[in-house]
């Protein structure tokens, strides 16, 4: 018999199961994995008595692991309106997974856990469109003078990030996230500007599959006020292993693709709407090393013929 005390928000005591047959169907370091947490909704919880116990339970097997994926969909539930309960919970998960453990009673002696941050290779985390309440809280809830940031330096293996809600909330609470070691991004389900798409997109200078949306400027300065990305000093960056780039834009697409390069882009998916396809097809037609082209929009029957004389597999869906 084995049982886990895990420092975090308070030491934490998990009860006794049996050491033999949890050895017997523990699952290869190198076989993927995942932790499942669902925050809120009719289902989920708000609360992190329950979700600490799937999580500790996921420390005792996996956290030696080297392919885990964590994946988090906190939805809105009118219990907690404002969003100030799921966003506690929120930080007191990854708060747990990037503290040690001690496992006693290990049939070899006591075995030391480290952070669990480092085992995971994919991070795909929902959150609501907008949380209303962002200010400092602690643990319990409470108002705090301390920042109640999530820190990611500890998530050493992260590769892919999917990332759907709230903007801010990606940008403001989650630091220190290691963006330049990905090689998937997806953000949707929020609003950015611009220079927010331009910021995130230089910080992943390996990455070979990105996903955007929606970029749209006045929008954004509505819902996000000030932005929380540190514009980049760079005027372009090359992406050596980038293959697909996805993008919905209620802005013309030159001021993001200018500041783009890339060796031989395999697809260009592209949602433009309004202000979107303004310059589009002029900026297409010059466009070099795109191999595909899909395109979503409402363009002149003139400009549509350009764009498909320089790129004969063009799919292409009016909006």
């Amino acid at each position: 018999m084995q049982s886990v005390i895990v420092p975090g928000p308070q030491s934490i005591h998990i009860p006794p199961f049996n050491a033999q047959s949890f050895y017997q169907s523990t699952p290869s370091l190198d076989e993927p994995s995942e932790l499942a947490v669902t925050i809120g909704g009719p289902h989920g919880h708000i609360g992190w008595e329950y979700i600490r116990t799937l999580v500790y339970r996921f420390l005792e097997t996996r956290a030696h692991a080297r392919a885990n994926t964590l994946n988090v969909d906190w939805r809105h539930t009118p219990a907690d309106r404002e969003g100030r309960r799921g966003r506690t919970v929120l930080k007191a998960l990854f708060f747990a997974l990037g503290r040690p453990a001690v496992i006693e009673n290990n049939p070899t002696g006591p075995l030391s856990v480290p952070h669990a941050l480092g085992s995971f290779r994919r991070f795909s985390i929902a959150v609501p469109e907008a949380v209303a309440d962002l200010g400092w809280y602690d643990f319990d809830g409470q108002p705090s003078q301390q920042d109640d940031s999530v820190d990611l330096r500890r998530a050493s293996r992260l590769e892919e990030l999917v990332w759907s809600g709230d903007f801010l909330v990606l940008t403001g609470k989650f630091i220190n996230l290691p963006y330049h070691q990905l090689s998937s991004l997806s953000v949707t389900g929020c609003v950015m500007t611009v220079q927010d798409a331009v910021s995130l997109l230089h910080s992943c200078p390996n990455v070979r599959i990105v996903e955007l949306g929606t970029i749209d400027d006045a929008a954004a300065r509505e819902r996000n006020g000030r932005s929380m990305v540190r514009p980049s000093r760079m005027e372009r960056v090359m992406f050596s292993e980038l293959s697909l780039l996805m993008i919905e834009s209620g802005e013309p697409i030159k001021g993001l693709l200018d500041r783009l390069a890339w060796r031989s882009l395999e697809e260009l998916a592209l949602v433009l709407q309004g202000n979107g396809t303004k310059g589009a097809a002029a900026c297409l037609i010059h466009l070099n090393g795109v191999d595909s082209l899909e395109l979503t929009g409402n363009f002149a029957k003139e400009e549509l013929k350009k764009i498909a004389r320089r790129y004969p597999s063009l799919m292409y869906n009016p909006s």
